[in-house]
């Protein structure tokens, strides 16, 4: 089974396989769980308040988070409004998250899993925020409180295979970090069954 983007495998799976699980994420040695039905209402939620934001197709969104569920999730609902993500190491300094939010032309910021952000805030500049409150993040708007407060996008943008999806930056251990540019189409792939992630 073959999918074109990340988003429409989250589609069909929301579909096909509501109450499978999607992710189990660690709080406290406790794990939390979603489904694929609860993980898309998330998604659509977190894309609505993108859209209010101001956040149309092609505009870059940038996400500064460990892996956890909340960074797949984040991911997309970027993609769901056909924005661009912007993904940031976890571990760089404020002066490096500067540079590439600006050099990216990121207009908003979702913050998630982070060991210190306090230290990486001053690298951010006027931009919106969607902070994770359950990693202890309040930074801007919280993601719970979108979870909570916003209706769910019903219909998702449909991106072609040319459309670009995503820019990762390297490390910059030799020099200026550069962003690598990826459409739709490198990040088609086949999913069966359907997947089940679990974070550390």
């Amino acid at each position: 089974m073959t999918f074109n983007s990340p988003v429409n495998a989250l589609l069909h799976w929301e579909q096909h396989e509501p109450d499978k699980i999607f992710f189990r994420q660690p709080f406290n040695r406790q794990f939390k769980t979603w489904t694929y039905g609860e993980a898309a209402q998330e998604i659509r939620k977190i894309a609505t308040a993108l859209q209010d934001m101001g956040m149309q197709p092609g505009d870059h969104i940038a996400l500064l988070s460990k892996n956890c569920a909340h960074w797949v999730m984040a991911d997309l609902a970027i993609s769901m409004i056909g924005a661009v993500s912007i993904p940031l190491y976890p571990t760089l300094n404020a002066e490096s998250i500067q540079q590439i939010l600006e050099h990216s032309e990121s207009k908003a910021i979702v913050v998630g899993k982070l060991d210190d952000f306090s230290k990486q805030k001053s690298g951010v500049p006027d931009i919106p925020i969607i902070s994770v409150e359950a990693f202890g993040e309040s930074a801007g708007t919280t993601w719970e409180s979108i979870v909570a407060e916003k209706e769910a996008l019903a219909q998702p943008y449909e991106m072609k295979d040319d459309d670009l999806i995503t820019i990762i930056y390297t490390s910059g251990t030799t020099g200026m970090p550069k962003g690598v540019m990826h459409k739709v189409s490198s990040f088609a792939f086949p999913i069966s069954p359907a997947p089940c992630w679990t974070y550390r």
